[in-house]
């Protein structure tokens, strides 16, 4: 019977454009293929379809598992208008299928904290890798997953939010910077300096 491997603790990819995170996900993505394993994309329909056309192709549809997040997360209102939480037994099924669709590690990209957050539910959002970290260790799976989720810089624009910047930083074993800033800020900055 082969040991169970520990999930890496989650990392946060922070991103200012598209293209940015598309580049840095699908890296990721890519060695993880290399070493014979899955990659589970739970993201926004657009960034999927980004994502996606990255990737390899492969015979083996079982080792790249595409979900859109706002299927994954519940999204819709219950009678009394509050949102429904995510669901854990599909999230649960994700991780399974794709801890045993290949010998090597499972990438698992998620992207649902963006849409807590756009829903204004920041709390939520800064938990959600937390959850899914926590599926991974109980699922104590014979492969590695490794956990990586993206936070737009655009979130962070109001004073406000610096506490949960950090509380996000502090959920992550890895902080990956954005590769730049946007060109608009850099205008403002050197306009103020000047």
């Amino acid at each position: 019977m082969p040991i169970p491997h520990p999930p890496r603790p989650p990392e946060v990819q922070f991103y200012w454009h598209d293209q940015e995170l598309e580049q840095r996900v699908s890296a990721r993505a890519q060695t993880c293929w290399a070493d014979g394993g899955s990659i589970v994309l739970v993201a926004t329909p657009g960034h999927l379809e980004l994502l996606q056309r990255r990737l390899p192709r492969s015979s083996s549809r079982q080792r790249l598992i595409a979900i859109d997040a706002v299927r994954l997360l519940g999204r819709g209102h219950d009678k009394e208008g509050s949102a429904h939480e995510p669901n854990l037994a599909a999230m649960r099924q994700v991780l399974q299928r794709a801890g045993n669709a290949a010998p090597g590690p499972v990438f698992l990209f998620c992207e649902q904290a963006a849409l807590l957050w756009a829903e204004r539910r920041r709390e939520d959002a800064v938990q959600v890798g937390a959850v899914w970290h926590q599926l991974a260790r109980q699922l104590k799976l014979a492969t590695r997953i490794e956990l990586m989720s993206a936070v737009p810089m655009s979130w962070f624009e109001h004073l406000e939010d610096g506490t949960a910047f950090l509380r996000i930083c502090a959920g992550h074993s890895a902080v990956l910077p954005a590769a730049s800033e946007p060109s608009a800020v850099r205008t403002a900055a050197a306009m103020r300096s000047a």
